[in-house]
């Protein structure tokens, strides 16, 4: 089992703190053959005594997503007081060259900012959670002090994320309760692989990957933006008189 050895707590912060471990997973001998790569994993929660275990069967798969990363205003952002100064600092130096480049100076301003202290959750969730363990077995005013300081830090980090996948996720349903991260990340990750095309089938029935798939693209939407026959023979058209001049269309078609 991955994570802290215990999984369920009473009195947490608290000199009367408890720690056992209860709770498990039960698998047969025959379903582990077939999932060899599976392991167990201990999520700690917030409003209840009990953590859950999460059984990962997943196999980790690369990377197939690529391109110029644009700019998307973060929800997370808000929940941090530097999103505010840094909005009000780059509106202030683009507001005399006009609102559109001062929408886009802000937006760049944003995204440096956001790439510096966002996108990295789980290494400083990791970093403090590390720091929550090694004063974990200690009873001290000092390190209960420090370990609910931390508390306090990890809750407001988790929120963020939380925040964070749920925009990806675009499930706005659930409420309340321990931070749902890793199934909006899951949610989000199955909303883009499904919005991920990874072959066409072009005209002649042949499947077309990579680049190959732009000109299948523009072929087929060439197809069906292109004129075949205009000659109309219903006599209901023969009282409709042209608007546009036969200069006029030649323009147009130019």
């Amino acid at each position: 089992m991955r994570g802290h050895q215990f999984t369920w707590e009473k009195g947490k912060g608290t000199d009367r703190w408890m720690e056992e471990r209860l709770d498990k997973v039960l698998v047969s001998a025959r379903w582990t053959t077939l999932n060899t790569e599976a392991w167990v994993e201990n999520i700690l929660t917030r409003k209840s005594d009990h953590s859950a275990l999460f059984l990962n069967t997943d196999v980790v798969r690369g990377r197939r997503y690529g391109g110029p990363k644009r700019f998307r205003f973060e929800m997370a952002w808000i929940h941090d007081d530097g999103c505010r100064r840094v909005v009000e600092t780059a509106w202030q130096d683009g507001r005399d060259k006009g609102l559109l480049i001062c929408q886009q100076h802000c937006g760049g301003r944003l995204m440096r900012w956001g790439g510096e202290h966002w996108h990295k959750f789980g290494d400083r969730i990791k970093q403090l959670r590390k720091e929550q363990d090694e004063i974990r077995h200690r009873r001290d005013s000092a390190a209960l002090a420090e370990f609910r300081d931390i508390e306090e830090r990890l809750v407001q980090l988790e929120m963020q994320e939380d925040v964070f996948w749920r925009q990806r996720a675009k499930q706005h349903w659930l409420r309340g309760a321990d931070c749902n991260t890793k199934f909006y990340h899951r949610y989000a990750s199955a909303r883009r692989r499904k919005n991920y095309i990874p072959r066409l089938k072009d005209d002649m029935g042949a499947w077309v990957e990579g680049d190959n798939m732009k000109r299948v693209v523009l072929e087929y939407y060439a197809a069906i933006f292109t004129s075949s026959d205009t000659e109309c023979e219903d006599p209901m058209f023969d009282n409709f008189a042209p608007r546009v001049t036969s200069e006029q269309n030649t323009k147009l078609l130019r």
